[in-house]
This record gives C-alpha cells, sequence and structure tokens, in this order.
C-alpha cells in the first residue's frame, strides 16, 4: 500500500504507473476465490482486510459503486445462517442478494450479516436488504410448517 508514505514518493510511485486502486474484478475474483475456501483454509484476516477496502470505496461517489451491480450475487460476505431442522447457528458465505442484516430473520433460517462486522454500513455499501420480501418469508414459513410437521409424525 502506497498509504503512509511520504506524498513525493506516493507521487512518484504514481508517474511511474503504480496502481493506487486495483480493478473491482480483481477484488471481487479474490474475495470469491476466499470465500470458497473451506473455514479453516480461508485466510480470515486478508479476507477481512480486503471487505473493508471494498465497502470504503462503494460508498457515495466511491470508485466501485457504479459496477459493483455486476457483482451482487458473488458470494464473499461474512453471514451466520440457523439450520431450520437442527437449530444450530452456521457461518457461511453468502452474496448481498441472498443476506440480510436485520438478526431477526435467522430465527427463520435466513442467513445474516456477520454480527461481528459492521452490519449497516456493509449492508448499505453492498445494497443487502434489511429483510426477506414477503413472497420469500411466506415460502419459508411453509417450510418451517413442512418441518415441524414432518417431525410431529
Amino acid at each position: 500500500s502506497s498509504e503512509g508514505m511520504p506524498s513525493a514518493h506516493r507521487e512518484f510511485l504514481i508517474k511511474l504507473g503504480l496502481r493506487v486502486d486495483p480493478p473491482l474484478s480483481s477484488i471481487m475474483t479474490f474475495m470469491e476465490r476466499e470465500s470458497s475456501k473451506t473455514a479453516e483454509a480461508r485466510d480470515h484476516e486478508t479476507h477481512g482486510a480486503a471487505l473493508r477496502y471494498l465497502t470504503s470505496r462503494l460508498g457515495p461517489s466511491g470508485l466501485y459503486e457504479s459496477d459493483f451491480k455486476h457483482y451482487r450475487h458473488f458470494k464473499f460476505l461474512p453471514c451466520i445462517r440457523q439450520d431450520l431442522e437442527t437449530g444450530e447457528v452456521v457461518s457461511e458465505m453468502q452474496s448481498p442478494s441472498a443476506c440480510y442484516y436485520n438478526p431477526s430473520c435467522l430465527v427463520m433460517g435466513f442467513s445474516v450479516l456477520d454480527p461481528t462486522l459492521d452490519q449497516i454500513q456493509i449492508a448499505n455499501r453492498t445494497k443487502c436488504e434489511k429483510d426477506p420480501p414477503t413472497q420469500i418469508l411466506l415460502k419459508r414459513l411453509m417450510q418451517l410448517v413442512s418441518i415441524s410437521q414432518a417431525k410431529i409424525q
């Protein structure tokens, strides 16, 4: 990173062709590759740094804001989800279009942004919704009814 170095050095390196901001495609490819690894194999510190870097550049008038819509289905967000069968809470990676930031969604088995993260900022910057749409809630409610009926029988 060129941050923290004297501005004269920074400007010199930029004039030589140093990329100050890598292309969004490179960041998303890295994040998706890291996210596809098992939790044990994933470099959580680097993934977290990449997520912070990305979200800082997705803000209003951010460098990547206009192109990010093409990556909304990439699974790179750390989430938790309650398994509907066992009740166990599991960690997983999800896309902004497949997770929510309202912790109440957890009880119905929806993926929720990891509560250890800055959920509101990440959700706002990646366009992650607070709650599932009504149709998806109704579908999930029917699944829960089916699971409950199967357990009773």
